[in-house]
């Protein structure tokens, strides 16, 4: 398969996943984590809200398995890369 139909193929998870860790922590120091961006500063706070929300991506990736059985959100076999 060429990268062009692959990422065609993926470009759903892609993006799930580009919003998850790229748009969702600005987004949240927006409304939900005001203060806590504004006393750990722009560095600590991105460093915190993305782990969390690696964590928060067991619990997430659980609920999906069981409701819709997604295995994987990414899923290259070509390169042995999953997500």
């Amino acid at each position: 398969m060429t990268l062009g139909t692959i990422a065609l193929r993926e470009s759903p998870g892609i993006l799930a996943l580009a919003f998850y860790f790229l748009a969702l922590p600005p987004l949240l120091a927006t409304t939900i984590f005001r203060k806590a961006f504004v006393k750990m500063g722009f560095l600590r706070y991105m460093l915190m809200s993305n782990l969390f929300l690696f964590m928060l991506t067991l619990p997430l990736k659980m609920v999906l398995r069981w409701t819709i059985n997604l295995k994987y959100i990414v899923h290259i076999d070509e390169w042995f890369l999953n997500f």
